[in-house]
């Protein structure tokens, strides 16, 4: 636990914070977010002491953290920022490696942890622990940079726009990713991003500020239906209900399916389902995804093959790690009501129609 009392930090007139006081709870996502210049860089590189308060005081588990040593902080503290910041002249595994090195740690041992770490933010270990920072695309680098800020096993992660600079379809696979790692882990994390859509998926609390003050402390949810002033309210927007989706993964809404084989015969219970389902899907002998069959061309005692249509499972499908809010822009992009949900893979989960996205949305 964070704990932030009366905290402010002033240049020469300029007030960049101003009698912060908030608590920040273990193993939850605190994200910060304003306007610039309102304050979320400054707060968040005081916590470990980048940056002292003229006036207040910070607690990390009890404790001020000015009566903590810098070192000692800082090794309980990862921190990711927007450009990284990887050595280039290290491979990767010895920039992962840099704090336990520092630490001590055995060569064994930091080896053992680069590859658990590279393996937990999905990069294959034997393909990147050699490679060097030039050779990693924007996306790869933004993975080690978590990586290295995890090596010691750190309680506390600090993360200054951390996707920041990366291009918007690896951002969501990014966000994604390290919400299954937090999933694991569940670290204290407080993240600073000037996206609100970012920090609606990422946040267990959203910290609003404005001119270094507090606005708005709450869940996502309750920024979203509840917003506490004008600002808050023209700073998240029109389409809330839409923000909100983001919120929500497939996992938590999808259908199991009956899919048929292209060898299939078409009979009345197939037809009767089509009146439930936009399709009936198509799998082969390993349920891999192969098409669909849909009403209107659906006859007895026809062969599935003769009249289903191949679907390019990648282009169409979702996964269950994917937001509500991804699924239903893929609906609105490929004209259709009802996605199948795979396995990166192809295999076949189930589906995901509109209705259904609509009644998770009613439900908040």
């Amino acid at each position: 636990m964070i704990e932030l009392h009366g905290v402010t930090k002033k240049y020469a007139n300029q007030t960049a914070v101003d009698n912060l006081s908030l608590t920040i709870y273990e193993g939850e996502i605190t994200v910060i977010i304003g306007p610039s210049g309102c304050g979320k860089t400054t707060t968040l590189r005081m916590i470990n002491r980048l940056i002292n308060p003229t006036s207040g005081s910070i607690k990390v588990e009890g404790r001020d953290i000015k009566d903590t040593n810098v070192e000692s902080l800082r090794r309980g503290i990862g921190y990711v920022i927007q450009n990284v910041g990887l050595f280039p002249h290290m491979t990767v595994a010895r920039n992962i490696a840099t704090v336990p090195r520092l630490m001590g740690w055995s060569k064994e041992d930091r080896l053992k942890r680069v590859l658990e770490l590279l393996d937990l933010v999905g990069l294959n270990p034997e393909d990147y622990k050699d490679k060097f920072p030039a050779q990693l695309s924007g996306g790869e680098a933004q993975r080690i940079g978590v990586a290295r800020a995890l090596a010691a096993n750190p309680p506390i992660l600090l993360m200054d726009e951390p996707f920041g600079a990366v291009d918007p379809l690896n951002r969501e696979v990014l966000q994604g990713e390290f919400l299954k790692i937090q999933k694991k882990l569940k670290k204290t994390v407080v993240f600073v991003t000037h996206d609100l859509d970012e920090a609606i998926r990422m946040a267990d609390r959203i910290l609003v500020m404005k001119e270094g003050q507090v606005v708005q402390y709450d869940s996502p949810e309750e920024i979203l239906s509840h917003p506490a002033d004008n600002f808050v309210r023209d700073f998240v927007g029109t389409n809330r209900a839409l923000k909100r989706l983001s919120r929500f993964s497939v996992e938590e809404s999808y259908r199991k399916v009956s899919p048929v084989t292209e060898e299939a015969i078409l009979d009345k219970k197939m037809i009767k389902s089509l009146e439930k389902s936009e399709f009936l899907w198509v799998v082969d002998y390993k349920q891999m995804i192969k098409g669909w069959v849909q009403a209107e061309y659906s006859e007895m005692n026809k062969r599935i093959s003769e009249v289903m249509t191949i679907v390019p499972y990648n282009e169409l499908g979702v996964h269950i790690d994917d937001s509500l809010k991804e699924a239903l822009s893929k609906m609105l992009a490929q004209g259709v009501r009802t996605l199948p949900v795979i396995e990166k893979s192809g295999h076949l989960l189930g589906e995901i129609g509109l209705d259904d996205i609509q009644r998770r949305s009613g439900k908040e």
